[in-house]
């Protein structure tokens, strides 16, 4: 079983430079593996995700000018928007991926929403509000 526990990177310690959340679960679950027993540790930079207001914007202005230019629901605008400009080709097996908004990082999700206001901009002459520049709230 693989666990996953959240630490803060802290340089000035003098042996090992994290501080665990829950150093007593850490040690616990060491206890569980086993005395002499090798792991794998890997360390990753957390990226933190769109907050609500990001997503109140997406939702309540992005999805909802291109579901009423376009006529689809907005779910059905939602999943179009996400197969043009959060998909790709999977290089091991040739598939399409389509990425989840709700998983992107900030600099992510900020750049999906540029590539869609670019598009309609450009190939429906729809401008797509800012989010300083409207009340999605």
């Amino acid at each position: 079983m693989t666990a996953i526990f959240k630490a803060v990177v802290d340089l000035n310690q003098p042996v090992y430079p994290l501080q665990f959340q829950q150093p007593h679960a850490f040690k616990q679950y060491l206890n569980g593996v086993g005395h002499g027993k090798r792991v794998d540790v890997t360390v990753k930079k957390v990226s933190q995700k769109r907050t609500l207001p990001m997503n109140r914007y997406y939702w309540g202005v992005v999805v909802a000018y291109v579901s009423e230019y376009t006529g689809f629901t907005p779910t059905e605008a939602h999943e179009a928007l996400k197969f043009e400009f959060a998909s790709g080709r999977d290089p091991t097996n040739g598939l399409i991926v389509v990425e989840s908004t709700a998983g992107m990082s900030i600099p992510r999700f900020q750049k999906y929403v540029e590539h869609i206001q670019m598009f309609a901009s450009e190939n429906w002459e729809l401008v797509i509000p800012d989010p300083n520049q409207t009340d999605f709230m």
